[in-house]
């Protein structure tokens, strides 16, 4: 990939090259160019190149399994991208808690694969106490630490509302294969020997390419 600069003057009734230009290959340009190229070395572009691909989980059709009624009145999860240019789903999720959510629950999360004759659990797989997750989880963790959510743990009963979540793209694991599957959730907590709550949404392990 090569990228071109082109600076213009403005001459009132129109524009016209100067005599200056940058073309350079990608590469080149972001570790040399002291110009633009200096201006984007920052986050990811900071490491070596080539840089790979942004790859971002899409989530579609979420389906609630099971709830138990003694720890939540309620709980609605949607999901929806905003329009057709961008890809990304994002996931609502609103719920009412009738407990003090603690380290007493866990979060467990499950990526499984698509094999078109049913689902199997791949090698990947969360489980963290609610806390830890809130605190420290890269992934789900990171989209739900919003709103009331951001208030130190523990977490008492009341309504929350979380709006717009989606996986951060950097915090993918770069060893997941591209794949269409479901993921996964049960949250357990320690009083009872079932879940309390369980859920999967479709999605699919993409690459961006921008429309």
């Amino acid at each position: 990939m090569t990228v071109h600069f082109y600076i213009t003057q403005d001459i009132s009734n129109g524009y016209f090259r100067p005599l200056f230009e940058i073309h350079r290959k990608w590469c080149n340009f972001i570790t040399m160019e002291k110009m633009f190229g200096s201006a984007m070395r920052q986050g990811r572009l900071k490491k070596p190149c080539p840089h790979p691909p942004i790859r971002y989980i899409s989530t579609e059709r979420p389906h609630i399994s099971y709830v138990n009624d003694n720890f939540f009145e309620y709980i609605n999860v949607t999901s929806r991208r905003f329009n057709r240019k961008n890809p990304f789903y994002y996931v609502d999720i609103h719920f009412k808690i009738l407990f003090t959510v603690d380290n007493n629950t866990t979060m467990n999360f499950y990526l499984s694969q698509d094999t078109g004759n049913g689902y199997f659990r791949l090698l990947f797989e969360i489980h963290k106490k609610w806390c830890i997750f809130l605190a420290k989880d890269g992934m789900f963790g990171n989209a739900m630490r919003q709103g009331k959510l951001k208030k130190p743990c523990p977490h008492p009963p009341d309504i929350y509302r979380l709006y717009n979540m989606s996986i951060p793209v950097e915090n993918i694991p770069r060893s997941l294969p591209y794949f269409k599957g479901r993921i996964y959730c049960n949250v357990t907590h320690n009083s009872v020997k079932e879940p309390i709550f369980s859920a999967y949404i479709d999605m699919e392990l993409k690459e961006y390419k921008k429309q």
